[in-house]
């Protein structure tokens, strides 16, 4: 009978989890120092190893690219343990669902930034597909965006209703400022929301 180590929890990450979803769960499970932080890591800091990366901004943190999973940690592990383990799984699910298509490495960003966007705007599965659709018409008409999702990342915490002084923010990730696509993902897609933003429906 093989034991778990003492030490080690389970961590269940859900599909849509921030970067700080992810900090404060890992903080309070008492896997990641309270000193300690997933911000502190960068883009930079694994272009080397991971060739999707490659195109992304190196000052940027790892939102977008830490998959929605259960993972075993044990306390007090490195936050470069805990990220390395994160994105190698994001590269498993994501070669598993880019498998027979040519995608290129400078739009591996583009997917992952839409799919965050799919990730907190569906309710459903079958609206995935449908929600990617309407980003690519409004990218592609030079719309902005106008998505309320983006606008809650933007003020850092949970809002029930986006209000009009909510949409003054100042901010690359007000999607009703800026046309295009925010600055970065907004929260870590899981499996559906990736394959919507690689196979969005026609609408």
């Amino acid at each position: 009978l093989l034991l778990g180590m003492p030490n080690e929890k389970t961590i269940v990450i859900p599909e849509g989890y921030t970067l700080l979803n992810i900090e404060n769960k890992l903080k309070s499970e008492g896997v990641l120092n309270e000193n300690e932080s997933l911000f502190d890591l960068k883009i930079a800091d694994f272009q080397n190893e991971y060739d999707f990366l490659k195109d992304s901004p190196a000052d940027a943190n790892l939102e977008g690219f830490l998959f929605p999973d259960t993972y075993k940690f044990e306390a007090g592990v490195e936050p470069q343990y805990i990220i390395k383990t994160m994105i190698n799984r994001f590269e498993e699910v994501f070669k598993q669902i880019t498998a027979n298509t040519s995608i290129n490495e400078n739009d591996v960003e583009k997917m992952v930034n839409v799919a965050s966007i799919i990730e907190k705007e569906a309710r459903v599965d079958e609206d995935r597909p449908l929600i990617a659709s309407v980003i690519y018409n409004r990218i592609n008409q030079n719309m902005p965006l106008q998505i309320d999702a983006t606008v809650i990342y933007a003020h850092g915490y949970y809002i029930e209703s986006v209000r009009n002084r909510h949409l003054a923010i100042e901010s690359k990730y007000n999607t009703y400022l800026y046309k295009g696509l925010p600055v970065g993902p907004i929260c870590n897609p899981g499996i559906e929301s990736l394959k919507a933003a690689l196979n969005p429906a026609s609408t």
